[in-house]
Parts: structure tokens; C-alpha cells; sequence
């Protein structure tokens, strides 16, 4: 039986209802392929957006993870902008290295 990981469908439908309650549209890729999972729509613009869990990166003297953004932007095209999950809070932001112009606090 195929077995299919269903963490990346949840962090993007996170990141569905956390963009609905910002008063914009969202619409998701109706198929798994694509370099894009939902188009964000705000103040007239849509940004096509793909969405990644932060990794865990190393674990702290305290035995907690900490977690750092998903550093591969390469394979994406320039016209594609990543949202990033936090898996533990639960927090969105933006890429640090591409961001929407006019969106950088979308997220706070």
C-alpha cells in the first residue's frame, strides 16, 4: 500500500485559513504537480506561493529543536514566492530572501 505524507497538506491548509482571516482570496493547485501550492490574491495582485515546514536544524544544550527556514530557493521560479511553518508554533512568514513587495508584515 502506497503510503503519502500528509504534513505538507496540512501546513498549506494552516496557511490557508491564517491567509482567509487577512481579508484576501486564496485559491490551492488542484494537483500535487508544480512548483506553486495556492495563489495568494491581495489588493488587486496575485502572488503564486509554495509552502515549506521550517527544519530542524540542531538541538540546544536544553534538548529543544530549534528550527531555521527552508534555505532551498533554487529550484523555485522567480515569480514564486515560499511561505514558511514553523511545525512547533505554528507561525508563517515569508522567506527572508523573497519577499512580496507591499507584503512584508502580511504575516504578522
Amino acid at each position: 500500500m502506497k503510503t503519502t505524507d500528509r504534513q505538507g497538506d496540512t501546513w498549506e491548509y494552516l496557511v490557508l485559513y491564517k491567509a482567509s482571516r487577512k481579508k484576501c482570496e486564496v485559491t490551492r493547485n488542484a494537483f500535487k504537480q508544480g512548483p506553486y501550492d495556492l495563489v495568494l490574491h491581495v489588493n488587486g495582485k496575485s502572488y503564486k506561493c509554495d509552502v515549506k515546514a521550517d527544519t530542524s536544524r540542531y538541538t540546544t544544550v536544553e534538548g529543544q529543536k530549534t528550527y531555521s527556514q527552508n534555505g532551498n530557493l533554487c529550484d523555485l521560479p522567480k515569480d514564486v514566492f515560499m511561505i514558511c511553518v514553523n511545525p512547533i508554533t505554528e507561525e508563517i512568514s515569508w522567506h527572508k530572501k523573497r519577499v512580496p513587495t507591499g507584503l512584508e508584515t502580511f504575516w504578522e
